[in-house]
């Protein structure tokens, strides 16, 4: 008998510690970029399912549980889609900084 996961205790105090101790705000735009890329991934995966996804979490990422029942094009589709949310992301940030020149939205779109 095994006690309690510690993963997720270290997980939220080195994300405190980095988000306390992040002046350029680099781990924020970082985190911003990848819930833009997991939800392009869960919506994806709710249009060709019409459910939601069982979400885990781990060290190495956010895994999609149920994505073994889908086609081969389905899951090419979810796959694409995590990437494409970040470039569609960029793409509108780029045509914002025509706008309105700024460091930080420069630097997120970079991200």
């Amino acid at each position: 008998m095994s006690g309690p996961s510690v993963q997720p205790v270290l997980l939220c105090a080195c994300l405190a510690a980095g988000l306390l101790f992040d002046p350029m705000g680099f781990l924020r735009m970082t985190l911003v970029c990848a819930f833009v890329h997991e939800s392009g991934h869960v919506l994806a995966y709710m249009l060709c399912t019409h459910k939601l996804p069982g979400l885990h979490f781990s060290a190495g990422g956010i895994g999609l549980s149920g994505a073994e029942q889908l086609l081969r094009t389905q899951e090419l589709w979810v796959l694409a889609a995590g990437p494409l949310a970040n470039f569609i992301m960029a793409a509108l940030l780029f045509l914002q900084l025509h706008r309105q020149a700024s460091y930080a939205l420069y630097f997120l779109a970079a991200v």
